[in-house]
């Protein structure tokens, strides 16, 4: 009888010991704090300050909670263990507002705000060797029928491994993404 309890007791610590190292991690893409002020409005998200996005579309192959890990030219790999803790267009979106809110520069001019409509083609880890962050974004300037087409295509290489660094290298995307639109907005201004 001692024999059977030492078994079980040794195959129940063996799988809380396998299982503490299968839980999953939860990722987020990194955003400075925009804290809300008179000037810039509420930071919620959407439009919080001086860009507002229309909308925001990823590509299906993004919409699982998995972070894609592309292993050869047609290949995805989708991550049981590592995984996106919002859907990644909310998560894009509020990295983007709050990057893009910095920089964009107020002009009294301008009685109402651009919209932006964003569209993600290919946001995932190149196994090992980059990042990468493409798709189109359009303008629309309310005040007249300019409309501004604009595609966009980034990649960063991976000089760390891990799924949290391969993160952090996305938000470095999101940031230049929001670089290139605020400079779009401004120039057009």
């Amino acid at each position: 009888m001692k024999v059977f309890f030492t078994i079980c007791a040794s195959l129940m610590l063996m799988a809380c010991a396998s299982g503490a190292a299968n839980l999953p991690k939860y990722f987020t893409l990194s955003a400075p704090v925009i804290e809300a002020s008179a000037d810039n409005g509420s930071s919620d998200g959407r439009g919080g300050g001086l860009l507002l996005l229309k909308s925001i579309s990823v590509a299906n192959y993004l919409s699982r909670a998995s972070i894609a890990l592309q292993l050869s030219e047609n290949e995805l790999y989708y991550s049981s263990s590592n995984l996106w803790a919002e859907p990644l267009g909310e998560g894009i979106e509020r990295a983007l507002v709050a990057y893009a809110n910095g920089g964009i520069q107020a002009h009294n001019s301008v009685p109402e705000l651009p919209e932006v409509t964003l569209n993600i083609d290919y946001f995932h880890i190149v196994d090992g060797k980059a990042v990468v962050l493409s798709g189109h974004y359009i303008i629309e300037r309310h005040n007249s029928e300019d409309i501004r087409f604009t595609n966009f295509s980034f990649q960063l290489p991976l000089k760390g491994s891990g799924y949290s660094y391969g993160v952090s290298r996305m938000s470095e995307l999101v940031k230049m993404l929001g670089d290139k639109i605020v400079a779009s907005l401004n120039a057009d201004a």
